[in-house]
């Protein structure tokens, strides 16, 4: 065996393990876009992806944000806020990510905010209830959203899973050769051992 295939062997190993640990984060990723936005948290934070231009051209259609559990009171005008909108146009009662452009308090110190997308020309119609904030987004990812959009796709992922699959079979005919080989070589006499007396010199 060539001294520099074993290396190989090893280098191939851990780009295939890394190649896995990706496809799975960013698979969990694109199921948890969908359904997390305040229903499945992982401490503080749940996130999900801008599913309209309104906010453009800050958050685009697709962005990747990630919100985090906010205390109403530490919102601030132009914080952008994921919440649930009492608007019946909001389609199957999405959370709305839109920017805060007034706060009023009442007596009792409860908080209702009034926003707007970035790139609509009026304020939303309908005020935001401290109760119906999810959080504030704190952070967003075009990339990342491009690679969710991108394993997301009916075609692509099921390719990926063949590749996958592929990738598995090669690996697994490959420790099948080795283990054959090993079994052949413990069959075969060593080198070096004492030969037979009965055998002439």
């Amino acid at each position: 065996m060539k001294p520099y295939k074993p290396l190989l062997k090893k280098i191939g190993n851990i780009v295939f393990a890394v190649v896995i640990v990706l496809l799975v984060i960013v698979a969990s990723i694109a199921l948890f876009s969908r359904i997390s936005v305040g229903r499945v948290k992982i401490g503080a934070y749940t996130f999900g992806v801008i599913s309209s231009g309104s906010m453009e051209p800050e958050l685009h259609i697709g962005t990747f944000v990630l919100i985090k559990e906010t205390d109403p009171a530490a919102l601030q005008v132009g914080d952008v806020i994921t919440f649930y909108s009492d608007d019946p146009n909001v389609p199957n009662g999405d959370p709305v990510s839109h920017k805060i452009v007034q706060i009023d308090t009442d007596a009792q110190g409860s908080r209702t905010f009034t926003t707007k997308g970035t790139a609509n020309p009026a304020t939303d119609q309908y005020p935001v209830s401290q109760d119906k904030v999810i959080g504030k987004i704190t952070w967003n990812s075009d990339v990342i959203g491009s690679v969710i959009k991108f394993v997301d796709n009916q075609y692509c992922f099921p390719l990926l899973v063949v590749i996958l699959l592929i990738n598995l079979g090669i690996n697994a005919v490959a420790v099948a050769r080795e283990a054959k080989e090993l079994h052949k070589a413990s069959k075969d006499p060593e080198d070096g051992c004492p030969q037979n007396p009965n055998d002439n010199p």
